[in-house]
Formats: structure tokens, sequence, C-alpha cells
């Protein structure tokens, strides 16, 4: 996995969330996206070309979706999104 910073860590789950927001008939478009995450397009642009080669990201048909590595870097940074069913581990006993 890769390091990242906190602002970037900070873009990329505000990234995730307005994708999961959207229907997934409609392409999620980079000035939208920019509003949503609070920076402005060229600075997007840089973030979406690293989270894309990370495997965070990954364009299907021209347009930004989730990527393979999405769940792990999310688990790896301990976030969980509010509205989506979490899973947990099963635990011995109790």
């Amino acid at each position: 996995m890769h390091r990242l910073s906190n602002r970037q860590k900070e873009i990329a789950v505000r990234t995730i969330q307005y994708l999961r927001a959207q229907p997934e008939d409609k392409p999620a478009k980079q000035r939208e996206i920019s509003e949503f995450v609070g920076i402005s397009q060229s600075q997007l642009s840089r973030h979406l070309s690293m989270l894309t080669h990370i495997r965070f990201l990954e364009k299907r048909a021209g347009a930004l979706a989730e990527g393979p590595r999405a769940q792990d870097y999310l688990a790896d940074w301990a976030v969980y999104l509010l509205g989506e069913a979490t899973t947990r581990p099963q635990g011995r006993g109790v």
C-alpha cells in the first residue's frame, strides 16, 4: 500500500463519498467532484491521477468508479462510511 498524506486521504474519502452518492448511470464530472471536495479542478486532477495509479479509483467506460483497492485502503485508514453495510470479523465466544 502507498503512504498518503492526511490531505490526500481526506480527498480520497470525500471523492468516494461523492461517487457512492451518485446514480451509476450518471457519470461524475470533475467540476462537480471538485466542488464537493472543496478544491480546484486542477488540484483534483492531480489527485485523481494518483488515486487511479494506486487503484483506489478506476475509469470504467470513461467515468470514474470505485477501484478494486478502495476497500483495502478505507479499512487500513479505519474509515467506515455511514450508510453502507459493515462487516465485522467473527469473534470467538460471546
